[in-house]
């Protein structure tokens, strides 16, 4: 049992907080009790749903990735994609933290980020380096652009012919 405390410390012996794998139980003086879930769920049971720091990105993934209609994207949703195309092209974003939860991901087509300016930290989990369709995949990105990859697979992009040009902008992370 946690203690809470209301204005000035007044009721914190008054609250009796409990929780268990899926809420949090507020139990107050009166008896009442008020239930919170402790994740966000979807329509498709227990996976939960990703937290965008950026909303261009999160209206450019639910947009194109969305497959329960719930105007969210879950890590179940993201992980069944498996190539991104021209959708993120010219737009404002400055990172794309959360393509980690893309771990489908084999190939990147023509263009999907090319003039991305603000473009800065690209997030890419596969071990195996998803196949860069063409040259302009990053084109006018950020200059100071940073791919980060799993820690031990650094070698296996840098060495990648379609990462090569990248390959002093890739390190190390672990995810």
């Amino acid at each position: 049992m946690s203690k809470a405390t209301g204005e000035d410390g007044k009721d914190g012996d008054s609250i009796k907080i409990t929780q268990d794998e899926n809420n949090v139980y507020f139990e107050l003086a009166d008896g009442t009790i008020i239930t919170i879930a402790r994740s966000n769920k979807t329509e498709e049971g227990d996976t939960q749903i990703i937290q965008f720091k950026d909303a261009k990105v999160k209206a450019i993934c639910v947009q194109n990735w969305d497959t329960n209609d719930d105007d969210e994207l879950s890590y179940g949703e993201a992980a069944k994609v498996t190539s991104i195309r021209k959708f993120f092209r010219g737009t404002t974003i400055q990172s794309f933290d959360e393509l980690q939860y893309f771990t489908g991901i084999d190939e990147i087509g023509t263009d999907a980020f090319s003039n991305c300016s603000k473009l800065k930290e690209i997030y890419c989990t596969p071990t195996n380096p998803p196949t860069l369709d063409g040259n302009t995949v990053f084109s006018s990105i950020a200059s100071n652009a940073v791919f980060y990859v799993p820690s031990a697979s650094v070698n296996n992009y840098k060495t990648a012919d379609e990462w090569k040009a990248y390959a002093d902008q890739i390190v190390g992370y672990d995810f």
